[in-house]
C-alpha cells in the first residue's frame, strides 16, 4: 500500500538542494517544539497548483513536525528565479526542476546525490515506478532526482474545426501522409485578407514537438550510452526537414519563435485544430 507520504514524494519530489553554488546556505538553527521548514518551488497551472495543494496538505499531515513553504513560479521564469535564489544563499530545499537541467545544476554544486537517502528510506520502492522513469535524473551512476509524474503525449483536436470543415475525427489509422493531408483541408484563410487565420496544427516551440516523429523514423538525438550526438544522421535530418517544410513551405502551423505560450493560446481560441499537449 502506498503512503500518503510517499504518495507526496512520488508527485511532487524532484530534487533536494545541496548548497547553492559555493554560497553557503543561509539556515537557521530549529528551536524546541519548533516544526522544520521546507521550501517547495514549483511551476504550473491553477489545476497543477491544487494538486501540490492537496499532497503538500496529506504529506504535513503524516508529518507534522514539517511544515512546507510553497513557492510557485511561472514557467516562463522559473529557471532565472531559482538560480538568482541559490546565488543568494536562500535556494529552495526540494523543488521542480527540467530533466535537461540536471547536469548543469549538478556541476554548479546544486544537488544532492539520493541513492543514500533512498536506500534507507524504508517507504520508499523504486520499483513501484515505471520502468526507465529515473534515467533522465542519473549521472555518472548516481540519482539526483526522482520524477513528479510521467505523462504520455497525445494529440488533442478541435472538433468544432474538424466539424465546419467536414472531416472526420483522428482515429488510429492515421498515416503521417494522412496528418499531412488533413492539416493543408484545416489551414484557412476564412476572412480573405491574404493571411492565415485558422491552422491545421502547432508545432510546439520545444524538443519534445519533434521528438516522437523521429524515433518513430529510427533516429534518436543520442546514442545509447549518450556518448555521441545523432543529430547529423539521416533519420533525424530528414524528419526535421520535414517539419520546417510543414511550417515554412507549406505554411501549415504558425510560427512563434520562443513562445510556447502562444501555441497554447492559439489552439484554446479555435485558430489551431491539432496542438500536443501531455
Amino acid at each position: 500500500m502506498i503512503t500518503k507520504t510517499k504518495v507526496f514524494l512520488m508527485i511532487t519530489l524532484l530534487l533536494v538542494l545541496y548548497g547553492c553554488g559555493k554560497k553557503e546556505q543561509k539556515t537557521q538553527l530549529q528551536q524546541p517544539g519548533e516544526k522544520i521548514k521546507l521550501v517547495y518551488t514549483y511551476w504550473g497551472d491553477t489545476q497543477e497548483m491544487a494538486v501540490v495543494d492537496k499532497y503538500v496538505d496529506a504529506f504535513e499531515k503524516s508529518n507534522p513536525d514539517i511544515k512546507i513553504q510553497k513557492m510557485h513560479i511561472a514557467g516562463q521564469r522559473y529557471s532565472d528565479k531559482f538560480l538568482t535564489m541559490c546565488a543568494s544563499g536562500l535556494g529552495p530545499d526540494v523543488f521542480y526542476i527540467p530533466p535537461n537541467d540536471i547536469v548543469s545544476y549538478i556541476d554548479k554544486g546544486l544537488l544532492l546525490e539520493l541513492d543514500d537517502l533512498i536506500k534507507n528510506d524504508k517507504n520508499f520502492n523504486m520499483d513501484d515506478y515505471l520502468p526507465g522513469v529515473f534515467e533522465p535524473y542519473k549521472h555518472n551512476g548516481k540519482l539526483y532526482g526522482v520524477p513528479r509524474a510521467d505523462q504520455t503525449l497525445v494529440i488533442y483536436f478541435n472538433k468544432d474545426l474538424f466539424d465546419k470543415s467536414k472531416l472526420k475525427y483522428p482515429d488510429e489509422n492515421w498515416t503521417w501522409d494522412d496528418f499531412f493531408e488533413i492539416c493543408k483541408k484545416l489551414t484557412k484563410d476564412t476572412d480573405g485578407d491574404g493571411k492565415i487565420d485558422e491552422y491545421g496544427y502547432a508545432i510546439p516551440i520545444c524538443w519534445w514537438g519533434f521528438y516522437l516523429s523521429i524515433i518513430q523514423k529510427g533516429g534518436q538525438f543520442f546514442n545509447k550510452d549518450l556518448t555521441k550526438c545523432l543529430i547529423d544522421t539521416p533519420e533525424v535530418i530528414n524528419i526535421l526537414q520535414w517539419w520546417q517544410d510543414f511550417a515554412l513551405k507549406y505554411k501549415l502551423s504558425p510560427i512563434l519563435m520562443g513562445n510556447q505560450a502562444g501555441t497554447h493560446e492559439m489552439f484554446y481560441t479555435g485558430k489551431v485544430a491539432m496542438y500536443p499537449m501531455g
